[in-house]
């Protein structure tokens, strides 16, 4: 079961940690940095070897393309504005029966 320490234990867990391994925590916070900066570096150029980069423009491309907002646009370019007054231009008039 998960312990649950107050704030006095946790501060002299803390300092007992740094007593034993203060020389260390310095030494091991750079490695770990130099190894994920090597694992981004590593992640980027495996997406520039496989073109991954490129795929993902296609798709954001295509995606913007075919989306909903553009598609009810192209289908409704076409159609009369329907907050215009629409004007009656049929045959039938004052002079014609």
């Amino acid at each position: 079961m998960l312990a649950f320490f107050s704030h006095w234990e946790l501060v002299l867990i803390l300092v007992l940690a740094l007593l034993l391994f203060g020389t260390r925590v310095p030494k091991l916070a750079k490695a770990v940095g130099k190894s994920i900066g090597e694992f981004r570096r590593g992640v980027k150029d495996l997406k520039d070897e496989t073109g991954v980069s490129e795929l993902q423009d296609s798709l954001h491309e295509v995606r913007r393309t075919i989306s909903p907002r553009n598609i009810t646009r192209e289908l409704t370019r076409d159609l009369p504005d329907p907050t215009e007054p629409q004007i009656d231009r049929s045959d039938t008039g004052p002079g014609k029966a």
